[in-house]
């Protein structure tokens, strides 16, 4: 079967879709970015990819050119790589316990439903994995604070599986699947709402470390705190 880059093509599309996108760099940089995790993922798997290539290439055009404009030519992001998101100190331990407090279940359910959904939901699913992997992996800005809106994208796609779950139980009949819905919607809700709670802790404690440092350093006489601490 001949595929057809061009089949169903539309530039006007791609120009708009392309402009509305570069366009809310000026509101938020990180919803672009989100944006285009997203269309990376779709990138393999749909028929229209010169429509995604312009508008990726357009709302990156935007971008840059916003950028410059308002900040000029400093660099606003800098990549580097960086593990466990707002855990801290970084080392297994508290890597797994700041997800479980975070998450709880969730992600368990999420992969449950990959399994149990219908193919187009399936793909839809999976694809949130990707701003989920980023966000916990990669710190685009000096503030790893800034990686909560991809936290915020993946927890939409995260709270999508939970649900589809939790109906599928609802939908049986016997009294214990539908006492099981109930729990998980209730539980899931819980999570969902103490994801702030939860990144507030944790910038607590990095606070709290951060001034201990400085009382421990403070005899040091060539010891020189950055005023980011």
């Amino acid at each position: 079967m001949k595929f057809n880059l061009v089949e169903d093509f539309s530039l006007s599309r791609a120009l708009i879709l392309g402009t509305l996108l570069g366009v809310t760099t000026f509101w938020n940089g990180s919803m672009l970015i989100g944006a285009l995790l997203l269309l990376g993922g779709v990138f393999f798997i749909s028929s229209k990819k010169v429509e995604l290539i312009i508008i990726a290439i357009l709302s990156l055009t935007i971008c840059f050119f916003m950028t410059y404009f308002f900040v000029g030519d400093r660099a606003s992001v800098k990549p580097e790589l960086w593990l466990g998101l707002l855990a801290y100190p970084k080392n297994a331990k508290t890597i797994f316990s700041y997800y479980v407090r975070l998450f709880g279940i969730m992600p368990l359910l999420y992969f449950f439903s990959i399994v149990i959904a219908q193919k187009k939901l399936k793909v839809l699913l999976t694809l949130f994995c990707i701003p989920m992997i980023f966000a916990n992996t990669i710190k685009i800005t000096p503030d790893i604070n800034a990686n909560h809106k991809f936290m915020i994208v993946a927890q939409i796609g995260t709270a999508l599986g939970c649900a589809l779950v939790t109906y599928s139980f609802w939908r049986l009949k016997k009294l214990f699947f539908k006492t099981t819905a109930v729990i998980l919607f209730c539980g899931c809700s819980r999570v969902i709402t103490q994801g702030n709670n939860t990144i507030t802790i944790i910038n607590s404690v990095m606070q709290r470390d951060r001034k201990s440092t400085r009382l421990n350093s403070s005899h040091l006489k060539l010891s020189r705190m950055p005023s980011s601490a």
